[in-house]
């Protein structure tokens, strides 16, 4: 490795940087000096919830949007989404005694293909992580259960779908903004 100009010797070097650590700091303090420290903006109270149901597959290009519902509360919307996941539940990973199908109709799911019955299932009965949710949604923030697994779509033969359940704080004054969609 060659040098390009003339080197310094090592006590020079550490002398300047020095002088340019001590600018810096200097600098950082002014700064500091001139904005005041104030912890992060929290969000305006929320003047309701906006809960959904959608069922996507992008293997099939389709999209089907099974409900929705406005609540008053975080704690109301975790509630309508329990009761969600619990029909998403029923319907995708019936119980041969429970369900309306004879128990002959019904096979267990390769370990491999997933269940998303019973994650949603599962979803429903953990209160403690329904608890940490609604304190996001009260934080202002969105929340959602999701899963995946194959069905078959309209005849087009096994595809991926991906389930979703979410709830996600609306204020009403809040400013909009314009799609543009390109013709």
């Amino acid at each position: 490795m060659t040098a390009v100009g003339p080197s310094l010797p090592c006590e020079e070097l550490r002398l300047r940087t020095a002088l340019l650590r001590e600018a810096i700091d200097a600098h950082l303090a002014l700064l500091r000096s001139a904005v005041p420290h104030s912890p992060a903006p929290t969000p305006p109270p929320a003047d309701g919830v906006w809960c959904e149901t959608v069922v996507r597959s992008p293997d099939a290009g389709a999209e089907w949007h099974l409900g929705g519902g406005w609540s008053t509360t975080a704690a109301r919307a975790l509630g309508w989404m329990r009761g969600a996941a619990l029909r998403l539940a029923d319907a995708l990973d019936p119980r041969p005694a429970d369900g309306p199908f004879p128990p002959g109709c019904l096979r267990l799911a390769a370990p491999d293909d997933g269940n998303p019955g019973a994650v949603f299932r599962d979803w429903a009965a953990d209160a403690e992580y329904q608890a940490v949710q609604r304190a996001a949604l009260d934080a202002g923030r969105p929340v959602s259960v999701n899963s995946r697994g194959p069905d078959v779509v309209c005849g087009s033969g096994e595809v991926d779908v991906l389930y979703s359940l979410s709830a996600r704080p609306v204020r009403a004054g809040a400013p909009t903004r314009r799609v543009v969609r390109a013709l």
